[in-house]
């Protein structure tokens, strides 16, 4: 998989099947074979999640668009939370399993893709993001409480290298 940076795009080669890649960008996905003929592609691709809930069946494209957008901002944070088109706060901390955590309350714009404009995160002792919450608009709104942990120092960067997602109980409610 490769994620740009500074825009968001990913290509995931082998994505489905050998030979089939992915390719992700905010109004587009599409899956290509390797050296670039395209498969099938659906613009808007976002406005193909409305009305599904957790039971709905994906397609290859909602799968394309989903793992793109999640994977380019599991990469990207905490360096999307400083571009001029997020908007971040700290909120009141929270206590998860007994641990005291500063919150910070990131807002993104509807250009970006991601599971829902408004993410809480939860920041550990040691500066390094322990959970996020948020609403998983393209399974119908089902709360997350998204737990990474088991952090690797890669060339200088900490990333979190496992990752659990639990339902939040509480339909609708906000974190």
């Amino acid at each position: 998989m490769k994620a740009q940076t500074k825009e968001q795009r990913t290509c995931y080669a082998h994505f489905t099947e050998q030979g089939v890649q992915s390719i992700y960008e905010p109004d587009r996905v599409r899956l290509e074979t390797i050296d670039g003929k395209l498969i099938e592609e659906r613009v808007h691709p976002r406005k193909a999640f409305e009305g599904h809930t957790l039971q709905t069946t994906w397609d290859r494209l909602h799968l394309a668009y989903f793992t793109g957008y999640a994977l380019w901002n599991y990469l990207n944070t905490p360096f999307m939370f400083v571009t001029e088109s997020a908007k971040a706060e700290e909120i009141d901390p929270a206590s998860d399993q007994g641990t005291l955590r500063r919150r910070l309350k990131i807002t993104f714009p509807e250009k970006v893709g991601t599971h829902c404009p408004d993410q809480i995160f939860h920041v550990d002792e040691n500066g390094l993001i322990a959970r996020l919450d948020y609403t998983a608009l393209v399974a119908g709104g089902a709360p997350a409480a998204h737990y990474v942990s088991e952090y690797k120092n890669i060339q200088g960067i900490m990333m979190q290298t496992k990752r659990r997602v639990q339902e939040k109980p509480g339909r609708n409610s906000k974190y």
